[in-house]
């Protein structure tokens, strides 16, 4: 298998660059989904060949697990924890649909999709693509209204600094050799 970061480093050199434009927390949490959305487009693609789907899918994951966590950890947790009943209903339904995700995450690993390609893992990981496209959309239609909605200028500006630091680190980790793993402190939450 290719094993090309390309993406997963230019995904890393934007946080400064995020950081310092004080992007929005909508914009960011947008740019992260077009590069899953990119994944998706030729995980799903019949006539992309097995090795770039193969390495489409090393990058995908990568990518998924640094955006869902670190979303997980500020977005979705503040709508939680907010008065209104629509907000926390959203928050708790993207929570639900990232632990369907990793469900499938944590079987493709599990096949060593990236040691051999098969049918199976095609599926799999065509089934996945498909479930990040719809909760990706609608997090994008149903959820980032609401957040306009209920939270302040200066409590999304915090939120975005907070998402920012947690890809930073989820990212970190991602990029990692096996070997650096134990030393680093999310080490426990992936194999």
């Amino acid at each position: 298998m290719k094993t090309d970061n390309r993406i997963l480093i230019e995904i890393r050199n934007s946080f400064t660059e995020d950081a310092t434009n004080k992007t929005g927390l909508i914009e960011i949490i947008e740019k992260h989904h077009s590069y899953l959305e990119d994944c998706v487009a030729v995980l799903t693609d019949a006539e992309t060949s097995n090795e770039d789907k193969q390495a489409y899918l090393y990058q995908f994951l990568h990518i998924l697990h640094m955006h869902a966590k670190a979303e997980e950890e500020t977005l979705y947790l503040s709508l939680m924890a907010a008065e209104t009943k629509d907000a926390r209903l959203e928050g708790a339904v993207g929570q639900d649909e990232h632990n369907i995700i990793y469900q499938l995450a944590s079987e493709l690993k599990d096949m060593d999709f990236n040691l051999a390609w098969s049918e199976e893992v095609e599926a799999k990981a065509k089934v996945l693509a498909i479930i990040v496209q719809t909760h990706l959309e609608e997090e994008e239609q149903d959820m980032f209204p609401l957040v306009k909605k209920y939270f302040t200028s200066s409590e999304l500006k915090e939120l975005a600094n907070e998402y920012l630091t947690k890809c930073e680190d989820y990212l970190h980790y991602e990029m990692l050799t096996p070997g650096q793993y134990s030393a680093h402190p999310y080490a426990p939450l992936l194999r």
